[in-house]
């Protein structure tokens, strides 16, 4: 199950990227959908485990979500890094083109 969701979140950021010709509406609420399921891992983590162990299993759950935010925030950075910036910073909407190559996303119907 977790790796279908997260196939479906692959798929729904990939069609942003690609700027595939659907309403906008579909990949966005696919991730958000998925957002809300990291909420939910908490719930699921306690049902798992006896309640004496529940919060340290919720606390374990978390740092995971840290740990893993991390990475990511790096590599964001390093995708930024590699772009020039004259003038000693980055050009306004340079960080948006990580997800998105152009401004052409969001001049798609909803």
């Amino acid at each position: 199950m977790l790796a279908v969701v997260g196939l479906a979140l692959i798929a729904a950021e990939s069609m942003l990227v690609l700027q595939v010709p659907l309403p906008a509406i579909l990949p966005w609420s696919v991730g958000s959908l998925v957002g809300a399921g990291v909420v939910l891992s908490f719930a699921i983590a306690a049902e798992y485990f006896p309640p004496e162990l529940a919060g340290r299993a919720n606390g374990a759950l978390n740092m995971l979500h840290f740990a893993w935010a991390f990475p990511v925030q790096c590599g964001i950075g390093l995708v930024l890094e590699r772009r020039p910036h004259p003038g000693g910073h980055y050009p306004v909407g340079a960080s948006g083109e990580i997800a998105a190559p152009s401004d052409e996303l969001y001049d798609r119907p909803v």
